[in-house]
């Protein structure tokens, strides 16, 4: 690489951090908007990935929910990413998980499980034997004894571990 070409990279790399760090930081709600746009948009993974961060570290519980609300359709790297920035879903999860929408609730619940959101398990515990779509049976209005079989005791999970 020559040493032009090392420093017009350097300073696309600066002007990205730079854009980013404006993006987190303003209350302008546009920002948002741009944000999701940028991640959904961009060819550029380094654009989606740099996008993703400043979602997770802005102010605004706009950005979790939203990742939230996709997550069933997030690769696994930018799950791991979101996963580096646990105490940014938590408001978001939080509700996601007590959701009535059976697949915001499994979003939520595989979500606090990714990122091992502890404190929600008392949360999920009062929610399990209602919505047995926290372990990812989808089907509990239609075959509410397929999910009763699997999870006779609504305080074990799979393995029979005990949720306290």
């Amino acid at each position: 690489m020559t040493a032009a070409c090392a420093l017009r990279n350097r300073n696309v790399n600066d002007g990205l951090t730079t854009t980013w760090e404006v993006l987190r930081k303003t209350k302008n709600d546009v920002a948002f908007e741009i944000l999701i746009r940028a991640f959904d948009e961009s060819p550029r993974s380094e654009i989606r990935e740099g996008a993703l961060r400043t979602l997770l570290n802005r102010r605004s519980v706009a950005g979790p929910k939203t990742l939230l609300a996709r997550w069933h359709e997030l690769s696994d790297e930018w799950k791991e990413i979101v996963a580096e920035n646990p105490g940014r879903m938590s408001a978001a999860l939080r509700d996601a998980v007590l959701d009535t929408d059976h697949q915001t609730c499994a979003n939520g619940c595989d979500t606090a499980v990714r990122i091992c959101e502890y404190d929600l398990i008392p949360t999920l515990r009062k929610t399990m034997r209602i919505r047995c779509v926290i372990f990812h049976c989808r089907h509990w209005l239609t075959c509410p004894s397929v999910c009763m079989r699997s999870f006779p005791n609504p305080g074990t999970t799979h393995s029979g571990a005990i949720l306290a």
